[in-house]
């Protein structure tokens, strides 16, 4: 027997070989291959779902409460640049089958934070000036009828 595990043992080395290649491969060829996510679902699932709404919900209450311009087109720049949304799309794609055969509350998940996402991103991207009315005046009318925005000093 142990001439037998002598034979064996470079074919075991390179099983080894090939199996630890496999292992760091493999993330960048989900990466670039398949934009993220994991084409078998369970580990997609189990990995990407949570980990990307986490990840959205944690930016998001990050954001602070908007003061003036300034701080509404910042927060209007990271909801557009580092709240994502296209991997959980990309995953209800690839996944669309077993998604809509078992996993129905998962979708609905992923459902909600997407449409939660776009109306943020729509909120944001209104720019409500109306809060603020210190650039609205009365209007006066020029020599030739048309209105003239009154101009405020700053003290």
């Amino acid at each position: 027997m142990q001439a037998l595990t002598f034979l064996l043992d470079p074919i075991h080395k390179v099983n080894r070989a090939v199996q630890m290649a496999y292992l760091l491969i493999r993330p960048k060829w989900i990466q670039l291959g398949h934009g993220g996510v994991d084409p078998i679902f369970q580990r997609a699932h189990d990995s990407l779902v949570e980990q990307e709404i986490d990840k959205n919900m944690s930016i998001m209450e990050g954001l602070i409460e908007p003061q003036n311009i300034a701080d509404r087109v910042i927060n209007h720049l990271i909801l557009l640049t580092h709240v994502r949304t296209r991997r959980l799309v990309r995953f209800s794609q690839y996944h669309a089958h077993e998604l809509n055969k078992g996993h129905a509350r998962t979708l609905h998940k992923i459902y909600e934070h997407i449409d939660m996402v776009q109306s943020r991103r729509s909120q944001a991207s209104a720019l409500n000036f109306s809060a603020k009315n210190d650039w609205k005046g009365p209007k006066i009318k020029s020599k030739n009828g048309k209105s003239l925005p009154t101009l405020k000093t700053a003290a």
